[in-house]
């Protein structure tokens, strides 16, 4: 009867659903043109898209287009619906330079409260009772190590301010400084010090380079089970118990993960956000990290010095080339940065087998090699070269457990990315794992952190992990990263998108593909527009 009434529904409890489908069951029903049940379906599936689109706003005139493309009816009605949305609170607006931005609530709420809480820790400065100069160079005597300028820099302000910035690409001694500020707010009396940073991988990374336990922004904020995800029962009323937090791989962080965040972080804390800008902007709405640098209003320091096993790195100097808009050198033959030309998608196909059967031998944990492909799906996506490489990798056998979920075989053996929160089992989307057994009812994974069993009616919380997406890899490491690069991925072939690739390499990267296609990557930089006003309210230059 609920169907009958409105098929629309349906859109909700069916995510994967097209519009058109319910829109053609609708129409069956006699719910056409500007019914109201339509036009709301309509504006609920635009506002669905805009998190996955980036925007944490739309313009109202796009908005009113891109409803008039999904509905084709009377402008005038889809105007008149949004207005008498905006009267009741369903909907907000805020207007700026002539223009009227149109926001769903959560991200009305998520964009508006980051900048305020925000703004609270930028009032005042707090210095540690620390005399910086010689615990600087004490750091630097006990580590073996000399700080650059900039670097030193970093550690003041961080010591000094409440809420600062450091961002720098690899090599410039992100995570060196990181270890400094703990030791260093230890000695100042500051010992409640939390690290963390969006995903598991990440977090790993931090707690083994700075020998200081980092968590997951999720697992430090404790999500509300079977809620919504960004729903946590740390908050304003229940703050987090600490004196410092240190966000690492900010370029991950969107708006609503970032209002939750400062949410709970107590107002006497000292918040230091450490990323490099110049990656991927993070998967949801916003780009915090470039907001805030750009608006001029947060200390901040930024690292150019390259560090990190110095220069004569070819991975760190080639991602560089990349971010300046150079090719990076695809004729060299050095063991840490290398080209392989295919000529078709066959050949393509066959070289990332070959590598990939080659490199295995060399390391002791398979988890140290990704293949990261531009996108996940079509010819060349990760989900289809993630089947290749399993059958030739991992192929079948009478020994190895195996289950065919959703028309993918999953087999003893496999690596397998999490896809989804699973409040229950502790896991989070982004987490990489081998399958170590198959039961009748369950698949057991072995993550980086715990072992789950994984009812096997719950398998779309997983994916087949050989290839995964640039967007997947961000904020982890792998020893050797194999990067197929060809035309076919066309508009994703962008500047920021294989720079962030090549930096999840720690010893060696692979590319395999055209010079082409290189070379269009490198001369392409993100026009995406994202539609938000965070850098215009945080500089006071819009009212809410």
């Amino acid at each position: 009867a609920v169907i009958e009434d409105n098929p629309y529904t349906l859109l909700r409890v069916a995510p994967d659903m097209l519009f058109g489908t319910a829109d053609t069951l609708a129409e069956h029903l006699g719910i056409t043109g500007s019914d109201s049940r339509r036009l709301e379906a309509g504006l609920e599936w635009i506002l669905r898209s805009l998190d996955n689109q980036g925007h944490t706003c739309l313009p109202v005139d796009q908005l009113i287009g891109r409803l008039d493309d999904l509905l084709q009816t009377d402008v005038d009605d889809i105007a008149n619906f949004i207005e008498s949305l905006l009267e009741q609170g369903a909907l907000y607006s805020t207007y700026y330079e002539d223009i009227l931005y149109i926001y769903p609530p959560e991200m009305y709420v998520s964009e508006v409260e980051g900048v305020h809480y925000t703004r609270e820790f930028l009032l005042e400065a707090d210095p540690i009772a620390l005399d910086i100069p010689s615990f600087i160079e004490r750091f630097e005597q006990d580590n073996h190590i000399t700080f650059g300028d900039a670097q030193k820099e970093a550690i003041q302000l961080s010591f000094f301010e409440k809420f600062s910035l450091i961002t720098g690409g690899p090599g410039t001694g992100k995570t060196t400084i990181i270890k400094a500020l703990v030791k260093g707010f230890q000695l100042g009396g500051l010992g409640r010090i939390i690290l963390c940073a969006p995903t598991g991988r990440a977090a790993k990374r931090l707690t083994e380079a700075t020998e200081f336990e980092a968590t997951t922004i999720h697992r430090l904020l404790v999500p509300v089970q079977g809620s919504d995800s960004y729903d946590f029962t740390k908050n304003e009323d229940d703050p987090l118990d600490i004196d410092v937090i240190i966000i690492d791989e900010a370029s991950m962080l969107n708006v609503r993960l970032f209002y939750s965040l400062m949410a709970a972080i107590p107002k006497e804390a000292h918040v230091i956000i450490v990323g490099d800008v110049d990656q991927l902007p993070p998967i949801g709405a916003g780009f915090v990290l470039k907001d805030l640098l750009d608006s001029d209003c947060v200390p901040y320091t930024r690292l150019n010095q390259i560090y990190r096993q110095s220069s004569g790195n070819t991975i760190v100097e080639s991602a560089y080339a990349i971010n300046r808009g150079e090719m990076p050198n695809l004729d060299g033959v050095s063991e840490e940065f290398s080209f392989i030309p295919v000529k078709s998608y066959d050949m393509m196909m066959k070289a990332i087998i070959d590598v990939y059967k080659r490199e295995q031998e060399y390391v002791e944990d398979e988890l140290d090699i990704q293949i990261i492909s531009p996108m996940r799906r079509g010819e060349a996506g990760s989900t289809l070269i993630s089947q290749y490489v399993q059958q030739a990798v991992n192929p079948p056998d009478s020994y190895k457990g195996e289950a065919r979920v959703n028309g993918i075989t999953y087999r003893v053996g496999d690596k397998v990315i999490q896809i989804l929160n699973d409040y229950e089992l502790e896991v989070f989307n982004g987490e990489i794992g081998v399958i170590y057994a198959i039961t009748r009812t369950d698949i057991c994974i072995r993550f980086i952190h715990k072992e789950v069993r994984l009812p096997i009616d719950e398998a779309h919380m997983i994916m087949p992990a050989y290839a995964i997406t640039v967007h997947k890899s961000q904020g982890s490491e792998y020893g050797v990263v194999i990067i197929p690069f060809v035309p076919r991925y066309g508009g994703m072939l962008q500047r920021n998108l294989l720079y962030t690739a090549v930096t999840r390499a720690k010893r060696k990267v692979i590319i395999i593909g055209t010079t082409s296609a290189v070379e269009r990557a490198v001369r392409t930089v993100n026009g995406d527009e994202r539609y938000t006003l965070f850098k215009e309210r945080l500089q006071g230059r819009c009212d809410s």
